[in-house]
């Protein structure tokens, strides 16, 4: 029967997703000093584009040095054209009032509308996009979504749902947004998936479906991961005051378990939380 049940998957994996996803929603980086962005997202996009009903790009207004939204006028004009691809200017912009501006962008067409949330960073391929799909709707509201973690990378934080690969069900999220107060205006470090994710844990008693276990993320030239990961540790210790010990015990026991069911260690640097 496992033999049976796992030809299906794999038969089912090699077609095209039933189902698209509804939106993805991607946050442009691009400005005079690194324009190395604006190529990786016109790939990103249009790698997507069989899989997502419609891309959603959030740009900063301030630093945008590529010309992004005319740029993918041009390079994407048939997405354009045909309503699957819309660009956002905001002036003011950081990192969650970039997601909570793509969620007004995209409401809910129907039940278990689905949000991808990802990173020019990534690369994923249409096995990975079609079993977080398939997951998310196999969840059918019972869950937040479903997340990647990444192929080569240990860092704790990267082994966390984070919105460099995430979708979201719309259901789970509603009444919800994003954390402004963890932006970089702030002095924070962002890590508003996490919050998210103990929010819905804490009002809905929901959680997260792990996807693929091997995404490929490339880390920009110059990033200290050490330094970066550091910075999203204390961020998220930070913030954990604010939830209740069942909450926190829940959520971020339910991932630990997870993680060492496929053989990627769990989330040491959190181990004091499962206690």
């Amino acid at each position: 029967l496992k033999s049976v049940f796992r030809g299906n998957l794999d038969a089912k994996k090699k077609k095209t997703m039933e189902r698209k996803i509804d939106y993805a929603i991607l946050r442009s980086f691009s400005d005079k000093y690194d324009l190395s962005e604006t190529p990786a997202l016109i790939s990103l996009v249009n790698k997507m584009s069989p899989y997502v009903r419609k891309t959603i790009v959030i740009v900063n207004g301030k630093k945008d040095a590529g010309n992004t939204p005319e740029l993918l006028k041009y390079q994407c004009s048939n997405l354009v054209h045909n309503g699957q691809l819309e660009s956002v200017v905001l002036q003011d912009y950081d990192w969650s009032v970039a997601l909570n501006e793509g969620l007004r962008k995209s409401p809910p067409r129907r039940p278990n509308t689905t949000r991808l949330m990802i990173s020019t960073e990534v690369s994923p391929t249409p096995e990975q996009l079609i079993e977080m799909q398939e997951q998310t709707l196999r969840g059918n509201g019972f869950t937040t979504g479903s997340y990647a973690i990444f192929a080569g990378r240990n860092e704790d934080t990267y082994s966390l749902p984070r919105n460099t690969f995430t979708i979201w069900n719309a259901d789970a999220m509603h009444g919800f947004k994003f954390n402004e107060q963890l932006d970089a205006k702030h002095g924070k470090q962002g890590m508003e998936d996490v919050y998210m994710g103990l929010a819905l844990c804490a009002k809905k008693r929901l959680l997260p479906s792990l996807g693929p276990v091997d995404a490929e993320v490339s880390i920009r030239a110059g990033v200290n991961m050490e330094e970066k990961t550091r910075k999203e540790r204390e961020t998220i210790r930070e913030y954990l005051e604010q939830f209740d010990s069942a909450t926190i015990k829940t959520y971020f026991g339910a991932i630990n378990a997870t993680l060492i069911s496929k053989g990627r260690g769990g989330i040491p640097a959190f181990s004091e939380l499962l206690k």
